[in-house]
This record gives C-alpha cells, sequence and structure tokens, in this order.
C-alpha cells in the first residue's frame, strides 16, 4: 500500500523509449489509426466519477464527489485501492486532483483549499489559501495546480452577463437589464495567473478570448414589464472562445484558441505555456471547416426556448436573436492533458455523430494520429498515447483507449 498515492520517481526506461519511437512517426498530416477500447474489469460505476487522471504506469485516479472517496484502478485490474475524502478542509465535496511533485493533492468545491497525501493515502498537510479579490467585472478564481516556492496556477471566471457584454449587440438589451446583474464593464478576456499563497498575483502566463460565450436570452421589448426583467442566461451553444487544460501537475498549460477569422483559412492555435511564461509550442493547425446545418440550429433554438415564458414562438425567436453562429463548428470541443505533456483534442462533431475524432499530439506539439471512438464513450482522461473512457450505459464500466498496433 505504500507509495501508492504518489507518483513513481521516474519514468520507466520502456515509456521513454516508446515516446521516442512514436516520435520518428510524426509526418505533416493527420495519421487516421485503428482503435482498440479494451474494458478494465471491476471498474463499474465509474460514470460519475469526476474528474479521473492517470499516471505514466497507468493507474487510474478516480474522484467520485457525491460519495467522497478516491478510488485507483489498476492498469489491467479493477479497483487496488481507495480512500475515505471526510477531511474537513474537503467540504461540502472534493473537486479537482492532481499532483505536486510526486505528491497527490485534493482541492474542495471552491478550489481554495487542499489536502496533501501521503504514499499510503494518509492527509499529511491542509493548505487554505486567500485567493485574490474580484477584480471588477473578473469575480472568480480557482486553483488548477500547485508548483515549487508556494504558488499556484488559477484561472479566472466572470458573470455570464459580463461575458455577453463583450458583444455589440449587448447595448441594446443593458437598458433593460436589472440592476443587480448589470456589468460594470464588458469581459472579453480572461487571465490565468501564478500567484503566492497569500492571493498576489505574481505572473499572468496566458490570456483566453472568451468571444461570444455568454447570451442573454430577453422578452421582445413590448412584453417587458417597468418593474422588473426576467433575463436568461445561457452558454452560447457554438461558443469559439479559447479552451485550456493545465497538466495534471503543474508543470504547462495548453491553451487552444478556436476563433476563426472571416475570411482566414480554417485553422486554430495551439499553445503550450510553462509557468514561467516560456512558450514551449505555439502552432498553427489547419482543418477542413464544417459549416453548421440550418436544421441544427433550429433543433438549438427549440431546445433553449424550452420552458422559457411567453408563447413558444415568440421565445424561440429571442433565442435565435441572442445566440452565435460561427462560420463553422468550432474545430475543437474537448482538451485533455497529462503529467508528460501530451495533449489530445476532440475535433468539432456534427449532432448525431457516432463516432467522436480526437487528434493526438506530443509534447513537442507535433500530431501523432487520429483516433476515432464511438460516441457512447466519454474520453475522460490519458497519458501518453493511452486514455481511458467511461461507458454512458448502466454499467459505468471503465476502458482502456489505444492505438492498434501495425502487424
Amino acid at each position: 500500500m505504500k507509495d501508492l498515492f504518489m507518483l513513481p520517481k521516474r519514468l520507466p526506461r520502456f515509456v521513454y523509449a516508446q515516446a521516442l519511437s512514436l516520435l520518428a512517426l510524426v509526418t505533416a498530416t493527420s495519421l487516421q489509426a485503428q482503435v482498440v477500447i479494451e474494458p478494465i474489469e471491476g471498474t463499474g460505476g465509474f460514470a460519475s466519477a469526476n474528474p479521473i487522471r492517470s499516471d505514466p504506469t497507468g493507474r487510474v485516479f478516480a474522484l467520485f464527489r457525491r460519495e467522497r472517496v478516491l478510488r485507483i484502478a489498476g492498469p489491467e485490474a479493477g479497483i487496488i485501492s481507495e480512500i475515505r475524502l471526510d477531511h474537513p478542509s474537503l467540504s461540502p465535496y472534493p473537486s479537482l486532483l492532481g499532483w505536486k511533485g510526486d505528491t497527490l493533492w485534493i482541492t474542495n468545491s471552491s478550489q481554495n483549499g487542499a489536502v496533501f497525501f501521503d504514499g499510503d493515502g494518509t492527509p499529511v498537510r491542509t493548505i487554505d489559501f486567500a485567493l485574490p479579490g474580484p477584480a471588477g467585472e473578473v469575480s472568480s478564481r480557482r486553483v488548477h495546480g500547485f508548483l515549487p516556492e508556494a504558488r499556484v496556477i488559477l484561472s479566472t471566471g466572470a458573470s455570464l452577463a459580463a461575458l455577453a457584454a463583450s458583444d455589440p449587440v449587448f447595448e441594446s438589451v443593458l437598458p433593460a437589464l436589472h440592476p443587480q446583474i448589470q456589468p460594470a464593464h464588458p469581459v472579453s478576456e480572461l487571465p490565468i495567473l501564478i500567484a503566492n499563497l497569500e492571493g498576489s498575483v505574481l505572473d499572468t502566463v496566458a490570456v483566453l478570448a472568451v468571444n461570444k460565450t455568454g447570451a442573454l436570452i430577453v422578452p421582445p421589448e413590448e412584453e417587458r414589464g417597468s418593474e422588473r426583467l426576467l433575463v436568461s442566461q445561457v452558454g452560447q451553444p457554438y461558443a469559439d472562445s479559447d479552451l485550456f487544460s493545465v497538466s495534471p501537475d503543474g508543470s504547462s498549460i495548453w491553451v487552444i484558441q478556436r476563433r476563426v477569422p472571416c475570411g482566414a483559412d480554417p485553422s486554430f492555435r495551439l499553445l503550450r505555456v510553462a509557468p514561467n511564461s516560456d512558450t514551449l509550442v505555439d502552432r498553427v493547425v489547419p482543418f477542413v471547416p464544417q459549416a453548421i446545418e440550418p436544421a441544427w440550429v433550429r433543433e438549438k433554438v427549440t431546445e433553449l426556448a424550452r420552458g422559457l415564458p411567453g408563447p413558444p414562438e415568440r421565445a424561440a425567436e429571442a433565442v435565435r436573436a441572442a445566440i452565435h453562429i460561427p462560420h463553422y463548428l468550432p474545430p475543437v470541443t474537448r482538451v485533455l492533458s497529462d503529467l508528460q505533456g501530451w495533449v489530445w483534442l476532440q475535433r468539432e462533431t456534427p449532432p448525431e455523430a457516432e463516432s467522436l475524432t480526437w487528434d493526438v499530439f506530443s509534447p513537442s506539439g507535433s500530431m501523432l494520429h487520429t483516433l476515432q471512438i464511438p460516441s457512447h464513450f466519454s474520453l475522460r482522461a490519458i497519458s501518453g498515447t493511452m486514455g481511458w473512457a467511461v461507458k454512458q450505459d448502466e454499467a459505468g464500466r471503465l476502458y482502456r483507449i489505444s492505438k492498434r498496433a501495425r502487424r
């Protein structure tokens, strides 16, 4: 049991050899690969696990928030250990897990406190840190990683109204909003920060564009009351704002700039940034655009309008006026990164798609291959060229995802 909750001191030699042999296969284009999906016995009920992380040895660490328990599954067998997370600093429930060096940490739901565990799962240290206070409309800070010298990586957030206010159309809506939700100013960018435990910001390592992230759905002007306006706040169904992923040990931050300017060649930008702000990867990735079909928009409008006040046709009209329809489907919809610097990107996915496309990128930003994973599998964690997914059914079993070896 000792050291079960710790990372190995160094990667096994065969892991490095495998990575080097794969890098030799890199070409300038994506390589379509056959996928192998193998069940891990004894891992039912993983559909409710969030997040799931993997270490370089293939062990899977799954956080069950509602149950307040961490379960560890072996690379070949089922659950090999679990730990109850009843520590008061993880109240009301645990939220995120990662490593500082080779030591496991888990945060509380607000991500402003964490408990560190030794090799056999015993809590050995608690950190409660003072996050920087709100600055204007940037209203939240969440820890995503712990660094040497008592530093942390913070993401930032803002109210949906502040995000929606970055749209020029918002000016016509602003006078109708209740004063309690009127933003002081629009938010078009959200920084990723390095701070110390006292709350002082030390550096900004990346800035995320949040173009068309939020939507405010308001009734037509003639239906607005004089006392208080009911406004529905929703996320944009086709948001093309930037995405990011912090590696579980905080060693790097991947940023995907998804917005495609009008008239430009369809491409997105892939960045890997170190906590000291060094740019490790900066690559423009071309893609074949997928137009957004009118039928897809109608379906989204109907879905978002359901339950809104007023006649259905007027509600649908208000929704359609509020949502953003970009030139193409956003080229990337999810991003997962690992401890070794690898990143997997889920590409644009049309509705009713039978499979999800994942591109596998090396730590240097080279695309090695593309995997088509059936849509009823939800990819939750990666380690190098290996992935772990949960099947979306009653059993919720964990599966290992890999590329089929060439014969």
